[in-house]
């Protein structure tokens, strides 16, 4: 049930992504809700999990956009394997872990696709706007992280998925 739940929440991630505008003041930014799914899974299942959601999310990002394919397959998976460190010192049912993470995932993988983007010749924007839309992902993910994380971990009560980290811990 868990992979069902995966590729169901990447989905609803990528519709709200793409369909909700992107902020000209800051400079086009999305709510990150791709990188909040990752983030959900980093902090909640284990590794091989995660590495299959980032990718999946990476990828999904990468034809959703201009991107060219693997950048954002790359940094998603890598915010995944950093994210899943945390996962046994956070209390990730904590609004402000929840908030923290998702500022940090959207802001952090938003510049590291810039820097690859930009080592490659595949952006042509300024620095100043580069930041003002790294500084604004992080900002959205804010809202995107608790959202997210929400509503992933209400879905996965609902369907009786199990693994969830109180039982790795013997918690619950």
């Amino acid at each position: 049930m868990t992979w069902i739940v995966m590729i169901l929440s990447l989905l609803l991630a990528a519709v709200a992504q793409t369909l909700l505008p992107g902020y000209a003041w800051l400079a086009q930014a999305k709510f990150p809700f791709l990188v909040c799914t990752v983030l959900y899974y980093a902090l909640n299942r284990e590794f091989h999990v995660v590495a299959v959601a980032g990718a999946a999310a990476g990828l999904v990002q990468d034809l959703l956009c201009e991107t060219p394919l693997g950048y954002s397959t790359a940094c998603f998976w890598g915010a995944g394997l950093i994210l899943s460190r945390f996962r046994n010192v956070v209390l990730t049912e904590f609004i402000i872990t929840r908030v923290v993470f998702g500022g940090l995932a959207g802001a952090v993988t938003t510049a590291v696709l810039y820097l690859l983007l930009a080592g490659n010749d595949h952006v042509q924007c300024s620095l100043g706007w580069a930041i003002l839309k790294i500084l604004g992902t992080g900002l959205l993910g804010l809202i995107a992280g608790p959202v997210t994380l929400g509503v992933m971990g209400w879905t996965d009560r609902i369907v009786g998925n199990t693994g969830m980290k109180e039982e790795y811990n013997g918690i619950g």
